[in-house]
């Protein structure tokens, strides 16, 4: 599928797939005509498939989905299918539990029988390689970004074996600060001045943006400003 789609998906794309309108193949650029094995099995789909919003806990599913929702859902009626879909996601992870619902899915995927595209915390990409990091065209743009890079600097391809080099790729820290990532986000930590004092929030502030505070945030899944080795 990721070669299929030459490595990419449009923010359009996502809006329509997790807003509870049809995708069909043909509109992500997958042809019929497609000759070889991976394209007759993708293409025998019709429609695409995406990954129902399973987590291990309750703030990991709110967190993906109010992520998603502002950064990606600008009208009414697109968050409310939305929410719709997520409430539906819901009654799925309970009958089929997480882990279960999870290995399938996978299963599915490396199997080649279904191709199925998802939304995760880009913090799940890393030390697996069952799943492909797709990279974003954002609306009115014609270029796709991929946030992560391999150790050369040149950024992943759907080439890129993600299993036999798990050690060799990362997030490429340019992307997200000059904010060409669709979905990236900033986060601040915001204090109260108190004269010529420093506060505990602008203490916090500047450990955060030291060696050690910027490791800590990379440990949590948060991609630093700066990272030095």
């Amino acid at each position: 599928m990721p070669k299929l789609l030459s490595g990419k998906i449009s923010l359009k794309s996502l809006k329509k797939l997790y807003s509870n309108q049809s995708l069909t193949l043909e509109e992500l650029g997958i042809s019929d005509s497609a000759n070889n094995q991976e394209a007759d099995s993708v293409n025998n789909q019709k429609n695409v498939k995406r990954s129902p919003i399973c987590y291990k806990t309750q703030e990991e599913v709110f967190l993906v989905t109010s992520l998603f929702e502002n950064l990606v859902l600008k009208n009414a009626q697109e968050r409310n299918n939305f929410i719709n879909l997520i409430n539906e996601d819901k009654k799925t992870c309970i009958q089929t539990e997480y882990s279960k619902g999870t290995a399938r899915a996978l299963a599915e995927f490396e199997q080649g029988g279904q191709a199925v595209i998802g939304i995760d915390l880009f913090s799940k990409v890393f030390n697996q390689c069952s799943v492909y990091p797709l990279a974003i065209v954002g609306e009115g743009k014609l270029k796709a970004v991929q946030p992560i890079m391999q150790n050369n600097g040149k950024p992943i391809t759907p080439a890129t074996d993600l299993c036999m080099d798990k050690g060799s790729y990362k997030p490429n820290p340019k992307i997200f600060k000059q904010g060409d990532y669709p979905l990236g986000y900033s986060i601040a930590v915001i204090y109260l001045k108190e004269g010529n004092k420093d506060s505990p929030g602008r203490v916090f502030s500047d450990i955060m943006k030291t060696n050690e505070g910027q490791h800590l945030l990379h440990s949590a899944g948060l991609i630093p400003i700066q990272l030095s080795k």
